[in-house]
C-alpha cells in the first residue's frame, strides 16, 4: 500500500541530499578533468616552447658557424690573391730582366 507521509518526506530528503552529493561529485570530477586538460596543454606548450628555443639556439649556432666558415674562406681567398699578385710581380721582374 500507501507509504506514510513522514516516510515519504524522509525519502524525499534522502533523495535530495543524495542528488546534491552526486551533483557535487560530478562537478568535482568535471573540474578535475578540466584541470588535467589544462595541465596537459600547459605541459605541451612548455615542451613546444623549449623545442622552439632549442631550434633557435641551433640556428644561431649554425649561423655563427657559417659566419666563421665565410671568414676563413675570405681569408683563404685573400691569401691566394696575394700569392697570385706576388707571382705576377715576380714574373714581371723576370720579364723585365729578359728584356734588358
Amino acid at each position: 500500500g500507501r507509504v506514510p507521509g513522514t516516510t515519504m518526506k524522509r525519502l524525499r530528503e534522502k533523495l535530495r541530499s543524495r542528488a546534491n552529493e552526486l551533483c557535487g561529485e560530478v562537478a568535482v570530477h568535471e573540474l578535475a578533468v578540466i584541470v588535467a586538460e589544462t595541465l596537459d596543454s600547459l605541459e605541451a606548450s612548455d615542451l613546444q616552447q623549449s623545442m622552439l628555443q632549442r631550434e633557435a639556439a641551433e640556428r644561431e649556432k649554425d649561423a655563427a658557424q657559417l659566419e666563421r666558415d665565410q671568414i676563413v674562406r675570405a681569408a683563404e681567398i685573400e691569401a691566394k690573391r696575394q700569392k697570385a699578385e706576388q707571382t705576377v710581380a715576380t714574373q714581371e721582374r723576370r720579364a723585365a730582366r729578359l728584356i734588358v
